[in-house]
């Protein structure tokens, strides 16, 4: 119930370890059963969607830009990050 009031759209089956960072929330969907780790931090200054039966490792880190951008140009809705069903990410420990 928490993680489908900060969260923009949350799907049945996510389990989110703490401690979790984001910057807002809103722009961050889950699909069901995925999990993510300890320590994570998603930046989500734009769109961040993540599919069903994800795996995300402790320590990972989400930004959807590109750095070399921040500076020279605005923010697109082009500029987000996806992760597709049945992935795995890595994350440190």
């Amino acid at each position: 119930s928490i993680l489908k009031n900060l969260l923009g759209k949350v799907d049945d089956g996510v389990w989110i370890e703490s401690p979790f960072f984001c910057d807002y929330g809103i722009n961050i969907s889950i699909g069901k059963n995925t999990f993510i780790n300890f320590n994570c931090v998603f930046i989500d200054n734009n769109k961040i969607e993540i599919g069903s039966n994800v795996l995300i490792g402790s320590s990972s880190h989400s930004a959807p830009q590109n750095p070399s951008e921040i500076r020279s140009t605005p923010r697109t809705p082009d500029h987000h990050e996806r992760v597709g069903p049945s992935h795995l990410v890595a994350g440190t420990s």
